[in-house]
């Protein structure tokens, strides 16, 4: 049984010679990129905030910095691919710590009603083991006096995306859809994106259309990969990030 996610969709669509690489044959990929990287950090400190602040004691800011910078010091190596020109760690570092003292500043004292951090879904879309799937949502928020739920997203990227974009979001779509199956009493469900280099909170909402529409398109999806011979490599302007362009017989050609 395979168990498929947002992120594994979109390997596919993306490269399909990159989804075998790393889904099928299970090669090790050549380095993380910083971007990744700098994502993976920010989302630890602010999901630390929270994990403090559960405690009893909101944090101050420098202790957050200070996790922040100990953390990044830990899991920096070498490896770590600068795939743009002009930039280095230290950049990155930065906009790293900007995006986090904005966050803190705009969200104390942290109280909202949380039900999980990297909270775990999986839903199985017909109900039948045939099309499984399993994701993490960054925060989980419940509305008690409304019975509405909130799945919120971090976002470090430098894209900004339009309205149309986030309404056709299929990630989110995905954990709204297994949140409304999990939860029978949900009356609604809000999709809430922190594009944090930007500062700026995006919403989205799915209707029942919506959600049978989306799960026909992953099924159909899921049975184009499960149907695939050829495995054709993709060009695209994420090559240069790519984990396997040593190996693709397309990449630099």
């Amino acid at each position: 049984m395979v168990i498929y996610s947002h992120s594994r969709l979109s390997d596919y669509e993306n490269c399909p010679l990159m989804f075998k690489f790393r889904n099928i044959d299970k090669i090790n990929e050549k380095g993380e990129n910083i971007e990744a990287f700098l994502g993976h950090q920010v989302h630890e400190a602010i999901h630390y905030i929270y994990r403090k602040t559960k405690t009893g004691k909101i944090p101050q800011l420098k202790e957050i910095l200070k996790f922040y910078k100990d953390l990044w010091k830990r899991n920096f190596n070498k490896n770590i691919k600068i795939v743009k020109r002009g930039y280095d760690a230290e950049f990155y570092f930065n906009q790293g710590e900007e995006m986090i003292k904005s966050y803190y500043e705009k969200h104390k004292p942290f109280d909202e009603n949380i039900i999980g951090m990297e909270h775990k879904i999986v839903i199985d879309l017909n109900d039948d083991g045939k099309y499984i799937l399993r994701g993490f949502i960054d925060k989980l928020i419940y509305d008690k006096k409304k019975g509405v739920y909130e799945i919120h997203d971090y976002k470090t990227s430098s894209r900004f995306p339009e309205q149309a974009d986030l309404d056709e979001d299929r990630q989110l779509g995905l954990y709204a859809l297994a949140i409304k199956k999990l939860y029978p009493n949900c009356k609604n469900i809000i999709l809430k994106w922190h594009f944090l280099k930007h500062e700026a909170e995006l919403t989205s909402s799915r209707t029942d259309s919506d959600f049978r529409r989306l799960k026909k398109q992953i099924i159909e999806l899921i049975n184009q990969i499960e149907n695939e011979k050829e495995w054709p490599a993709r060009r695209s302007g994420l090559c240069d990030w790519c984990g396997f362009n040593s190996i693709c017989p397309e990449y630099g050609n």
